[in-house]
């Protein structure tokens, strides 16, 4: 035990660590950052060019941390495309290395401070998970190996066989009603032509002037005369 604390002590990037209770193993750290292995990185793009850039001393802490040269490559062809996750680093890690004058150093079963980001890679082996992760304030790799996550499959309860309804009855069409017979309007006849009145006819008196001696003169006999009578009244 005194040996693992001294380890601790001198590890810079675990600066403060100590142990909990003799009947306990985990180291817990009480500060990170001192003595990293990559150094800390503020972005994705910056910890891709960390890792790029010192491949061979992550190679050798994942050697330390306990995971195969496959799995190595594995996570760094992740990193590479970038298919890493930022998240929240559990407190409680199987394993951590670090870096002391250019030599790796590992540190297992350790208690990292809480509420520490840094990014996830997921290694899937069979009945578990070999997650790796690069916190951003040291860049020291570590490991927590994890229970697989089944999922159930997913079985839809079958539909009830709903028998099949007959089609609603076609709405019935109303009735057609004829038209009315169009009925001709009575011709009405054109008014007769009104023809004038002649005039009345005035009686010819061409007669006249021979009856008129006559009636004056009481006829041509010889002898006496007769006394004149007074003149007819026109006919």
């Amino acid at each position: 035990m005194v040996a693992k604390v001294a380890a601790a002590v001198g590890a810079c990037a675990l600066v403060g660590a100590s142990m909990l209770p003799a009947q306990a193993r985990t180291t817990v750290i009480a500060q990170l950052g001192t003595s990293p292995l990559i150094g800390p990185m503020a972005s994705t793009s910056e910890m891709q060019r960390r890792v790029r850039g010192d491949l061979t001393l992550l190679a050798q802490a994942g050697s330390q941390i306990g995971i195969s040269h496959a799995q190595y490559v594995r996570f760094r062809d992740a990193v590479a495309v970038g298919d890493v996750r930022w998240v929240t680093i559990p407190r409680h890690l199987d394993a951590m290395s670090w870096a002391s004058a250019g030599n790796v150093r590992v540190i297992h079963d350790v208690m990292i401070p809480a509420n520490t980001n840094g990014w996830e890679v997921d290694i899937p082996e069979g009945d578990h998970v070999v997650a790796l992760y690069v916190p951003a304030i040291c860049g020291n790799l570590s490991l927590l190996r994890k229970p697989a996550v089944h999922v159930a499959n997913y079985r839809p309860a079958p539909k009830p066989v709903v028998a099949a309804q007959p089609p609603p009855p076609a709405p019935e069409a109303p009735p057609v009603t004829a038209p009315a017979p169009e009925v001709a309007e009575a011709a009405v006849p054109a008014p007769a032509p009104v023809i004038a009145a002649p005039p009345p006819s005035r009686p010819k008196l061409g007669w006249l002037p021979l009856l008129i001696p006559f009636l004056l003169g009481g006829g041509g006999g010889s002898g006496g005369s007769t006394p004149s009578q007074g003149p007819m009244p026109c006919p």
